[in-house]
């Protein structure tokens, strides 16, 4: 049996995105009959990924006059490999799919797949953009086969939108592999976050909130890891703070999350976040923000805060849960059977590895 050559396209390897493409090339071997290689840009981590790597100097998304060079290039690679499906993961490695199959493939020769990890239109922004944005989107969307979205919410918002056919829509939950937590060193008053120091993920509402929870439990510190383009700012406003710290990127997250109370995320949106899915894989309540990407990751094992309420409120009702141990224990055994339940890579990397077989028949 031939092997069947699938193109993962990734703009930039952070984050969530990181996570998910090199937990799911890493699981493509040859007993599947599938090969994975990756067409990636200059940016982002490539280390752990265990493929064949097309690196291009001009897949950046920074640099719009290198868009049409990005798609040239990508033609010529998908042409001297003959790859069947070609996996476009976020919205520029969307968009740039969607040119090299409108240019180059409008016979459908090849199988597309997309998965948004969170809609580009899901941002704050005005009306005006808003509608340009999903015009985008839907032409975009319109040239892939299926569109993977790693939680029910965006799936819904797709929907809600009409920015995708629904028959196209599959729906794969973002999944990391199984590690047995080592819960015997809990600190018993600390609340961690870990994720970029950005806009998206809000943490100067997390700042605002640590403020409003540390006036109840004077004893509670706050511990933000994680890197981006805010962190000098909120380490210098935080250097004055004894009790929350932005430590920026550490290695060893697991050892920080075994070791937290509670998991607290501001974010004002999300896809499916791995930071959350790792700390119910450690046994870890959850206080998250209601927005999408959030709410369906949260079933008896923490509690969602709306960010329209004031900092006074989550801080109340994060406060009442630091205090009630019994119920906090309870919700970490929780979050560790649904991440069990829902949640590992092999659930997550047989519903993809399904998707392309479908494709290729």
């Amino acid at each position: 049996m031939s092997t069947k050559k699938v193109l993962e396209v990734v703009e930039r390897l952070d984050g969530g995105v990181y996570t998910h493409v090199k937990t799911l090339i890493n699981a493509i071997s040859p007993s599947c009959s599938m090969r994975a290689d990756l067409f990636v840009g200059p940016l982002g981590k490539l280390s752990g990924i265990h493929a064949h790597m097309i690196q291009s100097k001009y897949f950046d998304r920074t640099k719009g006059p290198n868009l049409f060079r990005t798609v040239f290039e990508l033609h010529a690679q998908i042409r001297l490999h003959n790859y069947l499906i070609v996996h476009a993961h976020s919205t520029f490695s969307g968009l740039v799919v969607r040119i090299y199959q409108f240019l180059f493939d409008r016979t459908h020769q090849r199988k597309y797949v997309y998965t948004p990890h969170a809609f580009f239109s899901e941002k704050p922004m005005g009306r005006v953009k808003f509608r340009v944005v999903q015009y985008i989107e839907r032409w975009m969307l319109r040239g892939f086969d299926t569109v993977i979205h790693v939680s029910s919410e965006e799936a819904e918002f797709s929907e809600n939108y009409r920015l995708v056919r629904q028959d196209k829509i599959r729906i794969v939950p973002n999944g990391l592999p199984d590690i047995i937590p080592n819960l015997s060193f809990k600190d018993n008053n600390l609340i961690v976050m870990v994720g970029r120091v950005d806009k998206q993920k809000n943490p100067e509402r997390f700042i605002a909130i640590a403020n409003s929870v540390h006036a109840i439990i004077p004893s509670i510190k706050f511990l933000y890891i994680g890197g981006g383009e805010l962190l000098p700012k909120l380490q210098d406003e935080c250097s004055k703070l004894s009790f929350v710290d932005f430590v920026g990127p550490q290695d060893g997250v697991q050892a920080f999350l075994e070791k937290a109370s509670l998991f607290m995320s501001t974010s004002l949106y999300e896809g499916l976040p791995f930071a959350v899915i790792e700390a119910m894989r450690s046994g870890l309540p959850v206080a998250l923000s209601k927005v999408t990407g959030h709410a369906e990751l949260v079933d008896g094992n923490g509690i969602l805060f709306r960010l329209s309420d004031s900092d006074q409120k989550i801080a109340d009702r994060i406060a009442n849960l630091m205090n009630d141990s019994e119920n906090l224990q309870l919700m970490g055994e929780k979050s560790r059977d649904l991440f069990l339940k829902k949640y590992t890579s092999s659930i997550m990397v047989g519903k993809i590895l399904d998707i392309y077989r479908i494709l290729l028949m």
